[in-house]
């Protein structure tokens, strides 16, 4: 038995922000789209893989560079060609073609205006998978697009073994296509950005046990490192993550030996993680944000209040991160006022210096009663 994982690429950058309609139309990788890329990238690597084959489209090719492996290019894998409709809006789509694009909506395998007929782009993505499994044995990854897999699992049912593929004609394809409508097949709803889709070759009979499975691994020191990278932060934000990340733990070992234990694995993932959209305005908020997305709420709720936490707020994990973030400056230790008279210079209007005032209370709070557990200055105040 063989195994075959299909990939879809991560989240495009779409222009000025607002989705479109994409077929051959090239864009690159959101910076969302990238981090989705390295969380499938953690899941694939735990899987014997012998080959990885790729879309020459540059958001497939963008989601394969972050798999850190080989990978060749392959003809077939691109996206389905949709035509007049390529990077316009659905919303612009639904004005302009009002009849079309409402029978889409009850026939999926309807081809687009000026556009390769569905079963030619079904034609050509079975030739490429057909022949990489002929050419090349074990498992193999292949990078691709939304559109062309709704079409290849749609006619599944009646394919034979991937190795007969190469020689599938334009009427064999149409005409599973025909079959799958006539059956009323639910073509279901297209794998996610960074999904991973599965399957299985068994006696010339193709199935697929996994459908846009959305990886999720644990978020342990390797793969937040793997996030970081993903996000091409500046090396100076990337050396202070780290270094929050040192003085963290060494807050929590220290709480720990006190008798006041704290999940040292959440304290040590946000931490890494807590400037991951450090380059952005808000990137408290929008960092939760896309940890949120990626499924890691746990990890969301201590990075949106590292920034800005409760004078009142427990001492947890979230607190931890709070105040290592304060017993850094840059990426080296430095005391609790050191760090404040630092970036009160920064503060230029009243209410600045009002939050400002407000943290340094918190900090100050915090680092007290840590100390007071602890038996001594482990948080130094300055």
């Amino acid at each position: 038995m063989r195994t075959f994982y299909f990939l879809r690429h991560g989240e495009p950058d779409f222009p000025q922000g607002e989705r479109v309609c994409l077929g051959r139309m090239d864009v690159s990788l959101s910076p969302f789209g990238r981090l989705q890329a390295a969380v499938a990238a953690r899941a694939l690597a735990e899987l014997p893989i012998a080959a990885v084959f790729c879309s020459p489209l540059l958001r497939a090719r963008q989601t394969a560079d972050l798999l850190h492996c080989p990978y060749q290019i392959l003809e077939g894998l691109q996206e389905i060609d949709t035509g007049a409709w390529d990077g316009h809006s659905f919303e612009e789509i639904r004005r302009n073609w009002p009849e079309l694009y409402e029978r889409r909506g009850t026939s999926p395998f309807l081809s687009f205006p000026k556009a390769e007929p569905q079963g030619l782009s079904l034609l050509r993505f079975l030739h490429a998978v057909g022949k990489a499994a002929r050419r090349t044995g074990g498992n193999l990854l292949f990078v691709t697009h939304a559109g062309i897999l709704r079409l290849f699992f749609a006619a599944m049912r009646d394919l034979p073994s991937l190795d007969a593929l190469p020689f599938l004609v334009r009427e064999d394809v149409e005409a599973r296509l025909r079959s799958a409508v006539d059956d009323n097949l639910s073509v279901g709803q297209p794998p996610g950005y960074g999904s991973i889709s599965t399957v299985k070759e068994r006696n010339g009979c193709l199935t697929l046990p996994e459908r846009g499975r959305v990886p999720h691994p644990v978020p342990d020191r390797r793969f937040c490192l793997a996030l970081l990278d993903a996000a091409n932060l500046p090396l100076h934000i990337r050396r202070h993550s780290e270094a929050v990340a040192g003085k963290a733990l060494e807050l929590a070992d220290a709480l720990e030996a006190a008798g006041h234990p704290l999940r040292k694995e959440l304290v040590l993932a946000a931490s890494l993680l807590h400037d991951i959209v450090r380059m952005e305005k808000h990137h408290a908020e929008k960092g939760a944000a896309a940890l949120e997305r990626l499924d890691y709420p746990n990890l969301a709720a201590p990075v949106r209040t590292h920034h800005n936490l409760p004078l009142d707020a427990p001492l947890d994990e979230a607190a931890i991160l709070f105040l290592a973030d304060k017993l850094i400056l840059e990426d080296c230790p430095a005391t609790l006022r050191q760090r404040f008279e630092r970036s009160l210079k920064k503060c230029l209007t009243k209410e600045q210096k009002r939050r400002h005032d407000e943290r340094w209370h918190t900090s100050l709070s915090l680092a007290k009663r840590i100390n007071e557990i602890c038996g001594n200055e482990i948080a130094v105040i300055g």
